[in-house]
């Protein structure tokens, strides 16, 4: 079993079992009323965990283009361990259109209204016969086409972009969402930083530690004004170069904004 099978299912039987099935209704319910948003807060409110964002620029303006129902958004964290999605989640006003991508283990966690909200990719097992490669390719496939879907009806989506691997380089997937969006004259990119996480840190979540983390939030950026040539964006849709390309400046872009000191 893959290690974070383990994590997910480790956090899944303390989720049902250690604090009881009422607190997964509750989480479903705050799912159900403020979207997945909602259903995060509550767990990490059990589990004595906080997130503490600092929003750059003007606060205000932001959150209307999260809101606003004609703008789609694409939120991309940091990843190191399975933490950083929910602190960057608990930081965000209620937002009932907002979909996660993730790890496919996670999907079965936290009920059924958050599963109605998250977009499920399959990690590359150690081994696999080719027909089990290719219809996990399908799925994620699928699973891709259906987050292009929801940012062109101007929803909301939550990645991150290196897969949770720890490595910040951005996967196919992910530069084909911002190939994608390229092409949408309202969509916009919000990144977020948890400076101080660390890859151990969803352990804090079984173990019921309690901790304090600050996560980050930048301007948002539309996404046809990032620093993507025009020669770039003219390549044919899901050309291999062409989403490399997209890899590459995205991983330096993401990265300059998150080592860059905050003057907020």
């Amino acid at each position: 079993m893959r290690t974070k099978e383990l994590i997910w299912g480790g956090i899944g039987l303390v989720a049902v079992y250690g604090v009881g099935r009422n607190f997964m209704r509750r989480i479903d319910n705050a799912t159900l009323d403020e979207g997945v948003t909602g259903g995060v807060k509550v767990l990490l409110s059990e589990r004595r965990a906080k997130a503490k964002a600092t929003w750059e620029g003007d606060k205000e303006k932001t959150k209307e283009v999260i809101n606003n129902p004609s703008k789609a958004t694409l939120f991309v964290s940091n990843h190191p361990s399975t933490l950083e999605p929910f602190m960057l989640l608990a930081s965000l006003p209620p937002k009932k259109d907002l979909s996660i991508i993730g790890d496919a283990g996670a999907r079965q966690v936290f009920g059924r209204n958050f599963r109605k909200n998250f977009i499920p990719v399959e990690q590359q097992p150690r081994w696999e016969t080719r027909k089990q490669k290719q219809q996990r390719r399908e799925r994620n496939n699928k699973s891709l086409d259906e987050a292009v879907e929801k940012l062109q009806y101007h929803k909301s989506i939550l990645i991150a972009p290196d897969g949770g691997d720890g490595s910040g380089d951005w996967k196919k997937g992910s530069s084909k969402l911002i190939e994608s969006a390229l092409a949408m004259p309202e969509a916009y990119l919000i990144m977020a930083h948890i400076p101080d996480s660390t890859p151990n840190e969803h352990w804090n979540l079984v173990f019921k530690r309690k901790m304090k983390r600050h996560v980050r939030i930048s301007e948002p950026v539309n996404i046809q004004n990032l620093p993507i040539p025009e020669e770039i964006k003219q390549m044919p849709q899901g050309d291999k170069e062409k989403l490399l390309f997209i890899g590459r400046t995205m991983k330096d872009y993401y990265n300059t904004w998150a080592t860059k000191p905050n003057n907020n």
